[in-house]
Order: structure tokens, then sequence, then C-alpha cells
């Protein structure tokens, strides 16, 4: 949120930079949601996505008074968990706990509904495909579309995340749809 054209993280970023413990709970309130959602959807696996969440925090704490006050937290953040995840794969894999990309995540809530059983076992089995899908991509692409659709970063904030031009976010975002879209094709959507 913007308040007077700043972001108001910027005083609590300031105080948790000085040491101040209960706003960097703030912090780490407002955002490990959106850590272990693309931890969960890197990984495949929800323990893996705790432990990463944890780790990227544990860094941040650490390392808060880097941030240059032009950078945006959400985004310094961000970054962090994109290099601890790609690391955390590349050691997983090194020692041959390889995650499965194909396997399901089971992320359906159960709840009361209106809709009739047939909506939603057609809408499940949709949220499953695109899941499978997802989970089909290489981890650039699933890295790619999952900043920019589900976290909702620009392609700019992507380039600087991840370290790439605008452009290179761009073709990778345009590769990923195409197989997502042969993947989804190929399950019958």
């Amino acid at each position: 949120m913007k308040r007077n054209g700043f972001d108001e993280d910027v005083e609590v970023v300031e105080k948790a930079s000085k040491g101040d413990v209960l706003a960097f709970k703030k912090l780490y309130e407002s955002n490990k949601g959106r850590i272990y959602n693309y931890a969960l959807r890197m990984t495949n696996d929800r323990d893996a996505a705790n432990e990463i969440t944890q780790e990227i925090f544990v860094k941040a704490y650490r390392h808060l008074k880097r941030l240059r006050k032009k950078d945006s937290f959400k985004s310094w953040l961000m970054a962090i968990a994109v290099n601890f995840t790609k690391d955390f794969l590349k050691y997983k894999r090194r020692k041959g706990e390889i995650f499965d990309d194909n396997k399901r995540l089971q992320q359906i809530d159960n709840f009361e509904s209106n809709e009739s059983p047939e909506s939603l076992f057609l809408e499940n089995e949709m949220k499953d495909a695109v899941i499978k899908s997802l989970s089909m991509l290489k981890p650039f692409h699933r890295e790619i579309i999952v900043l920019y659709y589900i976290e909702g970063f620009s392609i700019k904030e992507i380039a600087s995340i991840i370290s790439v031009s605008e452009g290179t976010v761009k073709s990778r975002l345009s590769r990923a749809r195409e197989e997502i879209s042969k993947e989804l094709r190929r399950l019958g959507f």
C-alpha cells in the first residue's frame, strides 16, 4: 500500500534494519504467504516450502541493512527467495533428493459451496491440469509464470529480481505461456 507516494513498508523496514524485532515480525507476517507460495510452486513440496520460507527470512533479517532505500522491500525479498530456492533445488538434486516435478499438489481446499458437484469437479480438474502444466515447465519458465501471474510482479521488477533483461523476461514469459497452453491442450483443456 502506498501513502503519500511512498511504500508503507519503508518505515517498518527502516525500524527493522535498526534491530527492531517487532518491526521485522510485521514484515514477516505481511510477506510470509507470498514467499511460501513461491517456494511451494517451485518445489511442489510443502515441507521444503516451509524450510525455504524460514531460511529466506533468516537471510533477510541478517542482511536487511544492505537494502538500499530506493529498493522495494518486496522485490528485494523475492530476489532472495528466487536465488535461495534455486540453490536449494540444486543442492537437493546433487544429494539425489530430486523433487518430482510431476507430483501433483493436493491444494484443493475443503469448503462448502452452492455449486453443483459437476461444476466443482470440472473446476478441480482444471486446477489440477494447471498445476500439472506448471510443474512440467523448466524451472526458469515456472519462475517467470509464478512471479508474473501469481505474485503480480511487473516485467521490470522480475528483470531486477532475477537479474536478466526485460527482453529475456518477456521471451521466457511468452515461451512459458506456449508450453502451458500446449500441455493443457494435451490434457484435453
